[in-house]
């Protein structure tokens, strides 16, 4: 039997039903502050899409370290 550990991820970039772009989410609230959503998110990449929503890039970007 394997004791394989699967964690949710709770962070990363996803696309609620209705929304027209995608947003990032931290703990189910998206950082432009305007969608909740508890569907799968993907990893963010580091590459921005043209679907992207502007104001979850601009929030991310103050919230991440800068490079050393």
């Amino acid at each position: 039997m394997s004791n394989k550990v699967i964690q949710k991820v709770t962070e990363g970039w996803g696309q609620p039903a209705g929304a027209q772009r995608f947003h990032y989410f931290r703990e189910s609230r998206s950082l432009c502050m305007v969608w909740f959503f508890t569907g799968s998110l993907q990893a963010d990449d580091g590459i921005i899409g043209s679907c992207d929503c502007r104001k979850c890039l601009r929030a991310l970007k103050k919230t991440q370290p800068a490079p050393r």
